[in-house]
């Protein structure tokens, strides 16, 4: 079986086939006489984790009692790894820079889109504040539990888009001049 592939089972077809070791297919077809014919052959697929551009490279070999081992042609096939990518931006109402006083509320939102070949598989959203514990959170859309804002996307599959929403009330504290209220 091919480096970078997995043997997809039950897929080995031809006479004789032995599949006991995914790894290592054999095919026991016996005496092969002046003339005689056989096709034999299996399925893998491509490991998904690929991240650079891989050649996949199998050939088949004939051992005999009757004389040397004997190896087919190499068969090659060129894999290019799917591109992954998210565009993600934040944005915040006062805007970003904004002087804001104890008490203000500010409305933060994060805009998502899957802009590569592939779907992104167990996709968290997560909303970080610095420092902790100086606001409190008035709403989210969609809703997320206490803090951290964590939202749980599942799968986003290409082109897939959404927009999760933020507000919060900073607290009605005296900080030192010139405090800033950062959120990742």
């Amino acid at each position: 079986v091919p480096e970078n592939t997995t043997y997809v089972p039950g897929s080995i077809t031809g006479a004789g086939a032995i599949d006991t070791d995914p790894t290592n297919l054999r095919w026991d077809v016996g005496t092969i006489n002046p003339g005689d014919e056989g096709v034999v052959g299996f399925a893998v697929q491509v490991n998904d984790n690929l991240t650079q551009t891989t050649v996949i490279q199998n050939e088949a070999q004939l051992l005999s009692n009757s004389g040397p081992t004997r190896k087919s042609n190499m068969v090659e096939h060129t894999v290019e790894p799917f591109v992954y990518s998210l565009d993600l931006t934040k944005s915040a109402l006062p805007t970003s820079g904004s002087t804001v006083q104890p008490g203000d509320t500010i409305t933060y939102t994060i805009d998502y889109v899957n802009t590569g070949e592939a779907a992104l598989l167990g996709c968290t959203l997560a909303d970080l504040f610095v420092p902790e514990d100086e606001y409190t959170i008035l709403s989210t859309d969609p809703a997320v539990g206490s803090p951290p804002a964590v939202w749980t996307l599942g799968t986003l599959e290409p082109d897939d888009a959404g927009q999760a929403q933020l507000a919060i009330q900073l607290a009605d504290i005296i900080w030192p001049k010139d405090w800033v209220v950062t959120n990742q």
